[in-house]
């Protein structure tokens, strides 16, 4: 019997998805990734298909696919990333790694076990474009680097060919921005490696970034070295670049923003690696957007790509944000966004408005965040549409015990403290939760999730109550899953429209988790009913995202 095509592959898949058949679909989406012939639209639907989904077996056409997938562009790693993970359990070739995780002790008859399993592909490509969500797996990477510093480089035991895991081991940590913690020994260790070696170079790239030890891009020709240095010279190197080029369209002279733009230019949040590209871009939308505190820039660069022909504009606060979020719009060629630098409370000084305005995780680090929504408002052209993105009260208590924590011990946000906290909370049983959330895995997410110098929380009453003073009128809550919209249909079968904000606060109370990725909704002017092509059309994407 011929195989089915790569066409009839992927159309059964889709179909299979949008009747909710996902155990099925996922096997035709692997096998269609699989092939040699596959592109764009199966890696996104491979993602489609695999988020959040769990390894039960182990399967070598999954294994093939993911790895495509990982050697893809404009896809967004993180969608195969407990996918990965749970690889981990079943795969025969790479399961020695979990189970040397499981152990207390690290030496020669450890390394001997793991060695081939950290060399294999999936691994290697898994390190170099994910951020580990698992505390065994971090403890063990943790303790690998300090053996290869300590032990293996000393002997003598590195070779050109330990350079690929070795360079995938200096990208996660560059990734994570070195929240490993760091014994005195190694640092002393550090000292002593020779820079103008590739392989000590790329120990030293897992404990700092290499462009801020002098080190050449050209030490080796090797292709794993040209991909460290990429990530950790060249790319810096062009960023430093663009903060030169940035305009200004106001100074930040509001002591609340200066404190929250210095923890940013510290740590620019969030240091991404992927986004999901689309398909095919919607030209037919044409007008003026603003993204009002784009931070690094990956959801600015997916509009941006799904609407080539909209005028956007991305300001922040933080230059060295900015650098980083038009470096990655530079490298995939998406060039309909002007990023300015300027504050939110400046904004009269902006002589521009606009049709549809995104502000996500920003008013509430602000001293007045109804006085930086008012100037939002103030920007927003007829028949506009606004998405805003706001913490909730009662899905941030996990993250309230932890900053009275910080509080009480009178913990710094610095690197070090953030370590410290984090092997506090591993330990803690109280404050297991908090591990759950994807920004406890990385330095700057971290910062921001819980060391964070201004934090504002709200309830639904309490937004209803702003929003109508405020003269604004609630549209519909947006979920990075369809299970927020299930669950109101489910418990109030009656009320199709899902405005009630009444209904919602029902909801979160019988479900805390529920806005644990924010309260984010679209809203508009009370009584504007002027009809405004391009605001829907980009409200449709938010909608979606």
């Amino acid at each position: 019997m011929a195989q089915p095509s790569l066409k009839d592959l992927t159309d059964s898949a889709i179909i299979h998805l949008q009747n909710g058949k996902r155990a099925e679909a996922f096997e035709l989406a692997c096998m269609a990734s699989a092939r040699e012939q596959a592109g764009h639209k199966q890696n996104l639907l491979f993602a489609q298909a695999a988020a959040g989904l769990k390894m039960t077996g182990h399967n070598p056409t999954v294994k093939k696919a993911m790895l495509a997938f990982l050697q893809s562009e404009k896809v967004d790693y993180r969608d195969a990333l407990v996918l990965w993970v749970t690889m981990l359990d079943f795969d025969p070739a790479i399961m020695p790694i979990k189970t040397v995780a499981a152990e207390k002790e690290f030496g020669a008859a450890q390394w001997t076990q793991v060695e081939q399993a950290l060399n294999d592909e999936i691994i290697v490509e898994g390190l170099r474009k994910l951020i580990i969500p698992d505390i065994a797996l971090e403890r063990l990477f943790q303790t690998v680097r300090r053996y290869l510093l300590l032990e293996l480089w000393p002997q003598g035991n590195l070779k050109t060919k330990n350079l690929i895991f070795i360079c995938a081991l200096a990208e996660q940590c560059f990734l994570n921005e070195y929240i490993y913690m760091a014994r005195e020994d190694e640092k002393a260790a550090l000292a002593g490696l020779p820079l103008d070696n590739p392989v000590a170079a790329a120990i030293a790239g897992c404990y700092a970034p290499l462009y801020t030890l002098g080190v050449s891009p050209k030490l080796s020709g090797v292709m794993a070295w040209r991909q460290l240095a990429r990530l950790q010279i060249l790319q810096p190197q062009r960023e430093q670049e663009i903060l030169h080029e940035l305009e200004s369209f106001s100074a930040i002279d509001n002591a609340v923003s200066k404190n929250v733009r210095a923890m940013y230019e510290e740590n620019p949040y969030p240091r991404w690696r992927s986004a999901s590209l689309p398909l095919e871009p919607w030209d037919k939308a044409v007008g003026a957007m603003m993204v009002a505190g784009c931070g690094t820039g990956r959801s600015v660069l997916q509009t941006g790509a799904m609407y080539p022909n909209v005028d956007i504009t991305a300001i922040d606060m933080t230059k060295r944000s900015l650098s980083y979020a038009k470096r990655q719009c530079e490298e995939r060629g998406v060039d309909n966004i002007t990023f300015l630098h300027g504050d939110i409370l400046e904004l009269g000084r902006l002589d521009k408005t606009f049709d549809f305005i995104e502000c996500s995780g920003v008013l509430h680090h602000m001293a007045d965040p109804v006085e930086g929504w008012r100037q939002l408002i103030a920007k927003l052209n007829p028949g506009g549409r606004m998405l805003i993105c706001l913490y909730s009260t009662k899905a941030r208590q996990a993250h309230k015990a932890i900053r009275e924590r910080i509080a009480a011990k009178g913990y710094a946000s610095d690197a070090e403290s953030i370590r410290r906290l984090r092997a506090e909370v591993v330990e803690d049983e109280s404050l297991k939760s908090i591990q759950r959330s994807l920004d406890f895995y990385t330095l700057s997410e971290a910062r921001d999730l819980v060391f964070h110098i201004q934090e504002t929380t709200y309830t639904l009453a309490e937004l209803k109550e702003i929003m109508d003073g405020l003269g604004l009128e609630f549209l519909r809550f947006r979920f990075p899953n369809p299970k927020g919209y299930e669950a109101y249909r489910a418990r109030f079968p009656d009320e199709p429209t899902m405005a009630v904000f009444e209904n919602w606060d029902i909801l979160e109370d019988e479900n805390e988790h529920l806005f644990s990725n924010m309260y984010q909704f679209i809203c508009k002017k009370k009584g504007d009913d002027v009809h405004n092509f391009n605001a829907l059309a980009i409200a449709e994407l938010a909608y979606k995202s």
